[in-house]
């Protein structure tokens, strides 16, 4: 990344796990994975579940969360907050049954993952089967409705996700630019197969004009974010 950074070509990677420095030529989705530890760990506090237990991948980006974790839990506000045990799992793993019967002899109040895809299934059915009916987090990169459906026999009834505020548009954005350029951008569009979140890729079109029109919104919602950001809260 450092040989990016400064002189390009422009990298935009699709985990997390990768922040690039101000002004850079590196980008990557979503929120990073500091914040998202950050996030998870205020969420614990302010819901009062103060024992928790942390369940996360063996690659790059799971061991990375790992490390933000740590930190989350040196935060200003956060030295009520008690990691019981954490465990980990290998992506490949076809069982995390072993682990969870630690956490579940911890007794935690809830618990923290940070996977995606394939393997969050496996936990996720790990997790019912266990017959612990706590909190548990996941990665917001499986706010797929494809996966979800197919995870919907043994989805937990209190299943938690760390996004941005783009995956609950009618709740939380407030009437103007921004929300009614979100609006048409829907309305013209599909079922989207991740919560909230558009490509012009997933129109399922290659009609240039569609393209052009969605990316003249987006420069809009851009513009509008920018001009609210600099003023006063």
């Amino acid at each position: 990344m450092p040989l990016l950074e400064k002189a390009g070509p422009i990298n935009y990677c699709f985990s997390p796990g990768v922040t690039g420095a101000p002004r850079s030529y590196v980008f990557s989705s979503s929120v990073g994975t500091r914040d998202i530890a950050l996030t998870l760990v205020r969420f614990f506090r302010d819901n009062g579940w103060t024992k928790f237990a942390a369940l996360t991948s063996t690659d790059a980006t799971g061991l990375e969360f790992d490390r933000w974790l740590d930190l989350a839990l040196r935060a200003p506000g956060n030295q009520g907050m008690t990691m019981l045990t954490r465990e980990h799992f290998n992506p490949t793993d076809i069982t995390v049954t072993a682990q969870l019967s630690r956490i579940k002899a911890a007794n935690p109040q809830g618990i923290i993952t940070f996977t995606t895809g394939t393997p969050l299934g496996t936990v996720l059915r790990g997790y019912n089967e266990s017959g612990m009916e706590i909190p548990i987090t996941a990665s917001a990169g499986n706010m797929i409705y494809a996966q979800m459906a197919q995870y919907k026999d043994f989805l937990p009834k209190h299943l938690y996700f760390a996004a941005t505020r783009g995956v609950a548009p009618d709740e939380l954005l407030r009437p103007g630019p921004i929300k009614d350029a979100q609006n048409i951008y829907f309305k013209a569009s599909k079922t989207p197969a991740f919560a909230g979140i558009r490509r012009d890729a997933d129109l399922g079109s290659g009609d240039a004009h569609r393209q052009r029109a969605a990316r003249r919104r987006a420069r809009c919602v851009g513009r509008e974010a920018a001009r609210m950001d600099s003023q006063p809260a």
